[in-house]
């Protein structure tokens, strides 16, 4: 990850997404850069961020155990708001999002921002729209997915995880 320092690339991104209209204070974005492969979040960081991914695709996954993957969501359609759930809960199991292609976002680091984002009344409902938007995509897609789709999600996330299993996909079924 790179932070970038062009405001007039920040500036062109608040504009065409309309963030300032979410939030009731001025907040200071920073631009990150991910290039393919990077994680935009892990439950293993230290200092999370709420961020807009205002380019590029991602997907989303979970490890619930060692050996196993999770879900998968790819590519958000808008400025997607990532980190939420960190700033209302800072207990919360984070899940790894992983750059698919470069990816820009404009992030808030939560260590400088948690209580001026809490105390924003526009932002939290914002937050609280863009929660339940998730929530029911989530119950509604996985429900409606045919067992084959499922099935394929989970091969493409483990093969692309696992280096050993592109040369042989066949040994997830052993």
């Amino acid at each position: 990850m790179v932070v970038l320092s062009s405001s007039e690339q920040i500036e062109k991104y608040l504009k065409r997404f309309h963030i300032q209209e979410h939030f009731s204070c001025d907040p200071a974005f920073s631009l990150r850069r991910y290039l393919p492969g990077e994680l935009l979040t892990s439950p293993f960081e230290e200092d999370h961020a709420v961020q807009f991914i205002v380019e590029g695709d991602v997907i989303l996954y979970d490890m619930p155990t060692e050996d196993s993957v999770a879900g998968v969501d790819s590519p958000f359609y808008r400025a997607t708001l990532i980190g939420e759930a960190e700033l209302i809960n800072p207990n919360f199991q984070t899940f790894f999002v992983e750059a698919k292609t470069e990816v820009y976002s404009l992030a808030l680091p939560l260590s400088e921002y948690r209580e001026k984002l809490l105390n924003d009344n526009t932002f939290l409902r914002y937050v609280c729209r863009m929660l339940s938007e998730k929530l029911s995509d989530a119950t509604s897609t996985a429900h409606k997915l045919p067992l084959r789709e499922q099935l394929m999600r989970y091969l493409v996330i483990h093969v692309e995880r696992q280096p050993k299993l592109r040369d042989d996909p066949l040994r997830l079924l052993q």
